[in-house]
């Protein structure tokens, strides 16, 4: 039995891109309107003398995107270099456009990915992953102190799920520089991906710039809102969100997450205002805060399609899946997913979609075998393959794969890769070996409290038993119609039996 999609709280944590793409989103641009915070000064000397003793588009790379992430881009020696990338013939796309960003010409935003589901399942190690580390480590060696570099590396690392790598690259960045947005925000994703809250609350409430950008200061909000206690300072975030002093841009993130604090606390009329104030100029992340709560709760309404916002491609997912929209949520789902391929969420959305609602399984092991790439030890994406696996009469592969969906502290892991087994010995004539491991996960999911699961364990065995001669068809469709319609899983699958139990008649 595939383990569904579920529809949990949302937090407003930063989303986590290359340095180029977070540049050209606009992420690391100066939050007020006029004047700078006050933040240390980090020296481009070491920069600028390698560009001067070494002419090449690697150097010139460097400096640029250090001269940006520190908000000194008005330097001669940065715009010099800016120039030579635009007119040098070995640049690559990125770096080109990370100068025209720079000098304010032409600034292009790439919104298509570079690869797609399959490319990614099937050739990780020949380009998109591995060629990208290598790449990175000869910057590294070319100029060990720049740390964007490291923080691109710790991102390579966590796409391959290699957390301890990861984890290293990132604290060599935090070493480097500890007082830059870009890094804070990044390496507080990192530990947050790897459920170490405390390490991703600590690095943001510690240093002092938090108070004064507001895109850390909403990160620390919701960093602890993720570990369950209330941040120290919300009434700060709410004073930098009525000071009228920094760009809607720059305050969409904060406002959005004071919002969802406002919202779980019961104040709507406060929780609205706030949401509205990050709909102004908002990034993708919260809009796509604000389109999950709408969904959810109709606290105001909101068409996203009116706003016009480059790489909104969650809250499109999000929009579609409420829509009951099914194509149009796989595929943006997948453009999700290649967009921050570190994160289960989309492939988990993706997988359930493309199974359960359009019976396409073999998308849905497209999404699980992408998330093993970061995943390799879930045991869910392996119980998924193996269940969607079974469904298509592939009950050799479905073992193999069953196989390595271990056993965990999990009681509903465990249920799932039990019903599973039920299903693959169905599919291969071992009906009453089946039926005992669909009813035990059946018994395990009501102990537990479980209902949906139940009631999804429950189907699948009335949807084999069906299939067979000898049962009770009848006793059967009185069964399945004291399961709970609203889900739109289960009302699909009841449907499809009840079909089939017509078929028989």
């Amino acid at each position: 039995m595939a383990n569904f999609f579920e529809k949990r709280d949302r937090n407003v944590i930063p989303n986590w891109r290359s340095f180029e793409k977070t540049v050209a989103l606009g992420e690391l641009s100066n939050p007020k309107k006029s004047q700078k915070i006050n933040r240390i000064t980090f020296s481009l000397e070491e920069y600028i003398k390698d560009w001067e003793n070494n002419q090449t588009p690697c150097h010139a790379g460097d400096l640029i995107s250090a001269a940006i992430s520190n908000s000194q881009v008005e330097i001669r020696e940065v715009l010099e270099a800016a120039n030579f990338i635009i007119h040098s013939g070995d640049s690559t796309i990125i770096q080109k456009q990370l100068a025209k960003k720079l000098l304010n010409c032409e600034q292009e935003i790439i919104n298509k990915t570079l690869y797609t589901l399959d490319d990614f399942i099937e050739r990780p190690n020949q380009y998109f992953i591995y060629t990208s580390i290598n790449n990175c480590k000869k910057r590294i060696s070319e100029n060990p102190h720049n740390f964007i570099n490291y923080i691109e590396l710790s991102r390579l690392y966590s796409i391959i799920g290699e957390k301890d790598k990861s984890i290293k690259k990132m604290e060599q960045a935090l070493f480097l520089n500890k007082n830059n947005r870009f890094a804070l925000r990044s390496a507080s994703r990192l530990y947050a991906h790897f459920q170490e809250l405390d390490k991703a609350h600590d690095i943001l409430r510690k240093n002092y710039l938090m108070k004064y950008d507001p895109w850390l200061l909403s990160c620390e909000i919701s960093m602890s809102r993720l570990r369950g206690i209330t941040s120290k300072h919300i009434k700060a975030g709410l004073d930098i969100l009525s000071s009228k002093n920094f760009h809607p841009f720059s305050i969409s993130e904060l406002a959005s997450c004071i919002g969802t604090v406002e919202f779980y606390n019961g104040s709507m009329k406060s929780s609205k205002k706030l949401f509205r104030q990050s709909l102004v100029s908002p990034n993708d992340n919260s809009l796509a805060q604000a389109k999950w709560i709408t969904s959810e709760n109709p606290l105001f309404d909101l068409d996203i399609n009116t706003l016009n916002l480059e790489n909104n491609y969650e809250a499109l997912t999000i929009e579609s899946y409420y829509s009951k929209d099914w194509s149009s949520t796989v595929k943006y789902a997948e453009r999700w997913f290649l967009d921050m391929p570190f994160t289960s969420r989309p492939a988990w959305l993706g997988n359930t979609v493309a199974s359960s609602l359009l019976d396409n399984q073999e998308l849905s092991i497209k999404f699980c075998k992408a998330a093993l790439v970061s995943h390799p030890n879930d045991p869910l994406f392996s119980n998924n393959i193996a269940y969607s696996l079974a469904l298509l009469n592939r009950t050799e592969e479905a073992l193999e794969y069953i196989n390595k969906a271990h056993k965990t502290v999990d009681s509903r892991i465990n249920t799932c890769i039990k019903a599973t087994k039920g299903l693959i010995y169905f599919r291969k004539g071992f009906w009453d070996i089946g039926k005992m491991y669909y009813l035990e996960s059946i018994q395990e999911a009501i102990d537990s409290g479980n209902k949906k699961l139940s009631w999804i364990a429950i189907l699948n065995l009335a949807r084999e038993q069906m299939a067979l001669r000898s049962t009770n068809k009848e006793e059967i469709f009185n069964l399945i119609s004291k399961v709970p319609d609203g889900e739109p899983e289960i009302d699909l699958l009841k449907q499809k039996i009840e079909e089939l139990y017509r078929r028989r008649l």
